[in-house]
């Protein structure tokens, strides 16, 4: 499923909206929105331990480096066909959350396909959301998911639209 968002000249993908892309293994693209204001991952849905390593690990060492002056904001587009959940997969998705340091505002949108596996994704990421100042919700549309984050944080003053 491509990431698309509307410009003034039509569909566009997401990703060539992107700031800073890089490529990692495993198909992972990242990227910083709206002058690093928002960071941005894509996976192509391998769900080898090596894979959700690479995944995981790299929004950890996104969370650590993070500004303290400004909320964490993250788009994830988790939407490729052959994303999956494991028991490691919820394990990596616990420390990700755990990484985020107690009370810290943090915003996280999360881009998946209308599916069964990922309804049971959704549920646990809902288990979980809205702790210590931290929001998570679940999109099946990128433009709508990028808008939600950039009104989190225009609502907290931190970029204007």
């Amino acid at each position: 499923m491509k990431c698309d968002i509307t410009s003034s000249d039509g569909p566009i993908e997401l990703v060539d909206l992107l700031a800073d892309i890089e490529s990692g293994d495993f198909g992972v693209i990242t990227g910083w929105i709206d002058d690093r204001q928002i960071f941005f991952i894509r996976t192509d849905g391998d769900m080898k331990r090596e894979a959700v390593d690479g995944w995981a690990d790299t929004l950890i060492t996104i969370v650590d480096s993070w500004s303290d002056k400004q909320p964490i904001a993250v788009l994830q587009n988790l939407s490729h066909p052959n994303q999956g959940f494991t028991p490691y997969s919820k394990a990596r998705t616990t420390d990700i959350f755990n990484a985020v340091p107690k009370n810290r505002v943090a915003y996280c949108a999360v881009v998946m396909q209308e599916t069964f596996v990922n309804r049971i994704i959704g549920f646990f990421l809902n288990s979980i959301r809205n702790r210590d100042g931290m929001t998570i919700r679940i999109f099946t549309d990128c433009e709508e998911a990028l808008t939600w984050l950039r009104i989190q944080l225009n609502e907290n003053d931190q970029i204007f639209l």
